[in-house]
């Protein structure tokens, strides 16, 4: 599986002392503090129930990414006692450790602290936390991917959502292949710091959606299917409609109105790329619905 090369470069490179004018604030501190006390409870769970992984050569890459967690969330804990001049008490932490934990239990942890860690990244002020905290929830998300493999193996089931975004490392594929057997109405495939691709799946009869992207270029192409697609310079002023199809590229420059809607009788594949990101990484919304409610 695939890993941030830059984890390690990156945490040897941070110096607290660099940074003495950033705004290391009460919110930051208190997010900090949170992690810290999670991460705290989970990660001697996460080395106790994985540790049969270390008879297996295949298991080597999960338990890499375990130690990896435990060295951010320890760089996290020096950048924090610098700024605020405390050191957290770990006793005190609303996490207990469980007594019987399961792979699955640990799967269902990685998924959560994914997304909490990813949420949190995005809320710090103070770019030394923000990053640690964003290596924690791709080490979580690694994690989770890993396990995920090995539950539908172990279980012959695939009730377990792999997670498939392979961002941040170099990475060659058949785009057209991915594009046609993805069925999610969006999925992820490469989210790095100044492009995403994500694959789209549209049901015959349905839409992208009437969107704009105020600050971000955006560049769609049909690997199967046909439709209309409608763009403007204002959402009722939608001066562009063409016939789309299978190899049509489009462009939509940011701040653009732009739809897609499929008018075949079956889905819609294509792929789009943002520039710069314009989805969380890791994103996989099943239908059009759940990305409407995520998005609010």
């Amino acid at each position: 599986m695939y890993y941030n090369p830059f984890y390690q470069q990156q945490m040897n490179r941070m110096n607290p002392h660099l940074n003495q004018g950033s705004a290391y604030d009460k919110q930051t501190a208190i997010m900090v503090e949170e992690t810290l006390q999670r991460e705290a409870a989970l990660i001697p769970m996460y080395f106790q129930v994985l540790e049969p992984f270390r008879q297996e050569d295949s298991g080597q890459e999960i338990l890499y990414a375990v130690q990896s967690k435990n060295q951010i969330a320890a760089s996290l804990e020096q950048i924090y006692q610098h700024f605020t001049g405390r050191q957290i008490d770990t006793r005190q932490s609303e996490h207990k450790q469980e007594e019987h934990v399961s792979f699955e239990s640990i799967y269902e942890y990685a998924l959560q602290s994914y997304e909490e860690h990813y949420r949190k990244s995005e809320q710090v002020n103070e770019p030394y936390s923000r990053q640690l905290l964003y290596q924690l929830a791709m080490t979580d998300y690694q994690i989770a991917n890993h396990l995920a493999e090995y539950l539908e193996t172990s279980q012959d089931s695939q009730m377990y959502s792999r997670v498939t975004d392979y961002g941040g490392n170099p990475f060659v594929i058949d785009i057209e292949n991915a594009a046609e057997a993805n069925t999610n109405y969006r999925t992820a495939l490469w989210t790095g710091e100044h492009l995403q691709v994500t694959l789209m799946s549209i049901p015959a009869g349905s839409d992208i959606g009437l969107e704009v992207h105020p600050d971000t270029d955006q560049f769609l192409r049909i690997e199967e299917g046909e439709g209309t697609v409608q763009m403007g310079n204002r959402q009722d002023n939608l001066t562009i409609q063409q016939q789309v199809e299978e190899d049509s590229a489009i462009m939509v420059p940011a701040g653009t109105w732009h739809n897609i809607t499929n008018t075949g009788d079956e889905a819609l594949k294509l792929y789009t790329i943002y520039a710069p990101p314009h989805h969380p990484f890791g994103t996989v919304e099943r239908t059009k619905e759940e990305a409407m409610q995520k998005e609010g």
